[in-house]
């Protein structure tokens, strides 16, 4: 079964079937590359059998690793750290 995403790009939807997934143009006038009308017309058909396609989900963005956290995901502490390179 195909389900359809909006995505963060105007004029683009993400179509997930199963292991295939691909992007619906929405304005001919924004592709790059082949445009493949038959995409559109089947998310038309989709769309007019009263299905609404998934809402856009900003992705989280973890904040940078710290460097305690980044040494620790070595197995170093900065204790380590410093005595190695002789710093108080």
């Amino acid at each position: 079964m195909k389900t359809y995403t909006l995505t963060g790009v105007d004029h683009n939807i993400l179509v997930n079937a199963g292991q295939e997934m691909s992007i619906v143009v929405t304005d001919p006038a924004h592709v790059e590359g082949d445009y493949n009308p038959a995409l559109w017309e089947e998310y038309q058909a989709w769309l007019a059998k009263g299905n609404t396609p998934e809402p856009y989900v900003e992705p989280v963005i973890p904040p940078p690793a710290t460097v305690a956290q980044k040494l620790d995901s070595m197995g170093i502490t900065i204790a380590d750290l410093k005595a190695e390179l002789g710093i108080a």
